[in-house]
């Protein structure tokens, strides 16, 4: 078997060291050369150098940490916010560096520098570089390109170090190699505030026979498990195994050469650039819970802290989990045993005010999805004792609309209860048309649905972005109709272009037509023969004839909003409840509009009712422009 490997690549693992210790320590430094550790709940998660030097241990129980070294200062580290905000600038400044940055959890980062270590021996014009740091085992090869890069890699990586050190006074320790793998396990030989590069040749004294399989990094628990049920529990086994061997213990072929390969200190994985997270959440653990009232409140607390993280990352989440662990079930099964529900909701309820807070109402609503998801887990009616809890969100949106958008005329509003209604009717749901406007999310509790809202100062960026590539050309744009005075200037910039030209065609059709009929009318009561010849040009509206002869101060009989209810205004075939939540100048234009279309359908019935102009031609009614297929009208009518 070929295990052959390049060694084109540069990488630099850099560790952060004791990185929420060195956060405190920034923050109070009084404690610098105190012995202190980081307490959450009753463990020591990490410590600094002067507790190290104590004997106390990361993950170490506070009694224990406390008999080792009785004057250990303990802060609590339960509240992460600092430390993200800390590893989010150093992610950033590393990046600064235009080569790929990954990174592994809150205080480890690996660069692909091969790119800079290029153009730097080109700069070299043929002078030997200085190692920077420390070497591990035999750093030679016959290859003197690779032992060059490798050089250059040094000198970059105290170049970073230093400029973390400069900007965020934090000591880092660092590893270069030409693999992911040697370069993390290298750079803890010579912790902490150092580094230590590592060739070939000395991976092998690195990775010793006698370790077990557990030690390289991207071996877990369970796959030493299922390679201890073949005897495999040192790499010297590991190593000695043929991938049958590997494979018949459970591991997939491609798996199992991967770790053969690792097993001698080889790994071709790249250095993969860290995006977005995919979700975010926080867990708590204490002594017990055992009422809902109990659950509801620290529920709460974690909503609080997790907002927290919202604000920083700017998206909005669909979906919801929350984790719970009960001690009764523990028992049950003698282990400690999680369990989660997840259930989608909607991004308008994590929408923020200027202070980057929810609303009391939206805050009340996101709660009793959680409790509901809760009540899922455990039976409120019965004893429980719930020793952690967590809520976590995903299923980002990355944008929403403007708080103009013509969308939120179609958000209804919120019923007594609190619950949002549901404003597409059944049949609008389940026809076959796609709904715009239709951006519905089914909770495990209930069924809530997507409003847009205002978006964030943050994301303000991405969303004119977006704009700016689905608007019309400039040319177009130029030549947009005006927003008539008696609509929302808002609401007019969000429509289509066509249907901005189709409604001032309409508005001004409709004026004609009122002159038209009102013309007619006054033939009628003079000419009773008169009357077939005008009767379709005065069938478009009773309401638009009404409008007509406002300036004789006849009232309008169907019209008038401030005397009809919406409902009772509605065309046939248009969803009332949607109806009732447009503009009264839309709904009155909608009304005209359907009528016209209703008259002009009559007239298709009917022989010899077309109005004839003097050349002898048919002339179209002004209703026949809104039968375009993209009319705005498609959006309200129901599907039958």
């Amino acid at each position: 078997m070929d295990l052959d490997e390049k060694l084109d690549r540069v990488i630099i693992h850099i560790d952060i060291d004791c990185f929420y210790a060195q956060v405190e320590m920034n923050k109070n430094p009084e404690l610098r050369e105190k012995p202190m550790g980081i307490q959450q709940k009753n463990i020591v998660v990490t410590c600094n150098y002067a507790a190290r030097a104590r004997g106390v241990g990361k993950c170490m129980y506070i009694s224990e940490a406390m008999q080792k070294c009785p004057e250990l200062i303990l802060v609590n580290g339960e509240d992460l916010a600092d430390y993200r905000k800390v590893s989010a600038s150093v992610y950033s400044t590393l990046c600064e560096t235009g080569s790929q940055v990954e990174r592994l959890g809150m205080d480890e980062n690996w660069l692909d520098v091969t790119q800079m270590v290029k153009l730097r021996i080109q700069e070299l014009k043929g002078q030997q570089p200085k190692l920077s740091g420390n070497i591990f085992g035999e750093f030679s090869s016959s290859n003197s390109d690779y032992i060059t890069r490798l050089t250059i890699g040094s000198n970059i990586a105290e170049e970073l170090r230093n400029s973390l050190k400069d900007r965020f006074n934090l000591t880092t320790s660092a590893g270069i190699a030409h693999n992911k793998l040697l370069a993390k396990m290298v750079g803890g030989k010579h912790k902490p505030d150092n580094q230590t590069a590592i060739a070939k040749a000395g991976a092998l004294e690195l990775l010793t026979v006698e370790m077990p399989v557990r030690s390289v990094p991207g071996i877990g628990k369970r796959t030493a498990e299922q390679l201890a049920t073949a005897d495999l529990v040192t790499l010297g086994q590991l190593r000695a195994a043929t991938l049958d061997t590997i494979v018949e213990s459970g591991i997939p072929r491609p798996q199992a050469l991967v770790l053969k390969k690792m097993a001698w200190g080889q790994d071709d994985s790249e250095v993969k650039m860290t995006g977005r997270p995919q979700s975010l959440g926080l867990e708590d653990r204490f002594m017990g819970l055992y009422t809902e009232a109990e659950c509801k409140e620290k529920l709460s607390w974690l909503l609080d802290r997790l907002v927290l993280l919202l604000v920083e990352d700017g998206r909005k989440p669909t979906l919801i989990k929350v984790t719970v662990r009960d001690y009764y079930k523990d028992k049950l099964v003698k282990k400690f045993h999680k369990e989660s529900r997840q259930g989608k909701i909607s991004a308008r309820l994590f929408q923020l005010d200027s202070q980057g807070n929810l609303s009391e109402e939206s805050k009340s609503e996101i709660l009793q999805n959680a409790l509901g998801l809760l009540g899922k887990m455990v039976d409120f009616t019965d004893s429980f004792h719930i020793t952690l809890m967590g809520l976590g969100v995903s299923n980002f949106l990355e944008q929403v609309e403007k708080k103009g958008s013509i969308k939120n005329f179609f958000i209804s509003p919120k019923k007594d209860d609190g619950l949002p209604q549901s404003v597409p009717t059944t049949s609008l749901v389940n026809s076959k048309r796609k709904n715009i406007f239709q951006d519905t999310e089914e909770s495990d509790t209930k069924k809530s649905k997507i409003c847009t809202s205002e978006t964030k100062e943050s994301s303000k960026n991405t969303l004119n972005n977006d704009l700016k590539a689905t608007k019309e050309p400039e040319g177009i744009e130029k030549n947009a109709p005006e927003c008539p005075p008696d609509y929302d200037p808002k609401v007019w910039e969000e429509l289509p272009l066509e249907l901005r030209k189709e409604l001032i065609s309409t508005q001004s059709s409709s004026h004609k037509t009122e002159n038209t009929s009102s013309d007619c009318s006054t033939k009628q009561e003079q000419e009773s023969t008169s009357a077939a010849g005008c009767s379709t040009e005065s069938t478009t509206s009773k309401g638009e004839e009404s409008e007509g002869q406002t300036n004789e101060k006849e009232p309008e009989p169907k019209i008038n909003n401030d005397e009809v209810s919406p409902s009772k205004m509605c065309p046939e075939g248009v969803d009332k409840e949607v109806f009732a939540q447009l503009p009264t100048d839309i709904r009155r234009e909608i009304s005209k509009s359907m009528s016209a279309k209703s008259s002009l359908s009559s007239s298709n019935k009917t022989p010899n009712v077309s109005t004839i102009n003097s050349k002898g031609s048919k002339k179209k009614s002004p209703a026949a422009a809104i039968s375009k297929s993209h009319s705005i009208l498609s959006y309200f009518s129901r599907q039958k």
